[in-house]
């Protein structure tokens, strides 16, 4: 009898113990990473953007995204009045993503106090996102689905994740994909960037 009981509990112990080795590789499959930066020109001089900058009547943007495994691309701007999708792409694989192109830039046009670009990245195809292919959503149904979208992003910290996640600012100078900043996500990535608007 003692025998048959230690024998079972041998067998829950092999089964606890692969469970717990096999459960972070799951983990780490749901983590995506992308470098993403915001660039701006002035003069010879081009740097990428913090999160939280004041931007001028005129400046320049180009946008950058390099996921590091196959992934699906959303970019959302808004002035907190109006939404737009500037992009809404099938998987990235490995290439960088450049909006509006490697020569042109998007300029501040200095009509709205406030500027807002949100990328998401994913491995898997953001449904909440499908209406923006088609159809427009106004600010407030924006608003929720992007909070939503950030807080299913958040890697808990007692997290295990294969490669460790930078936490710096943006560089400046040097070619685009190696000063670029490296952000993390469970699942998917919510990258916000808002600016204010000196006219």
């Amino acid at each position: 009898m003692k025998t048959a009981i230690k024998g079972q509990f041998g067998l829950v112990l092999i089964f606890v113990f692969i469970i717990l080795m096999i459960t972070p590789a799951f983990s780490q499959d749901t983590i995506v990473r992308a470098k993403i930066g915001i660039m701006t020109k002035s003069g010879n001089k081009s740097w990428y953007l913090k999160s939280q900058e004041k931007l001028s009547k005129g400046d320049k943007l180009r946008i950058y995204v390099h996921p590091e495994t196959a992934s699906y691309v959303y970019i959302i701007h808004t002035d907190k009045k109006s939404v737009s999708s500037l992009i809404s792409t099938d998987q990235v694989r490995e290439a960088t993503l450049v909006l509006p192109s490697e020569k042109d830039f998007y300029q501040i046009d200095g009509k709205s106090p406030v500027e807002v670009i949100t990328i998401v990245c994913s491995s898997n195809e953001v449904k909440e996102l499908s209406p923006l292919k088609t159809s427009e959503l106004s600010y407030r149904q924006w608003a929720s689905i992007e909070e939503k979208l950030i807080n299913r992003s958040k890697i808990e910290l007692g997290q295990i994740v294969e490669k460790s996640i930078p936490i710096a600012g943006g560089v400046r100078g040097g070619p685009p994909e190696s000063s670029m900043q490296t952000f993390s996500g469970k699942s998917l990535i919510v990258k916000k960037y808002e600016f204010s608007v000196k006219k």
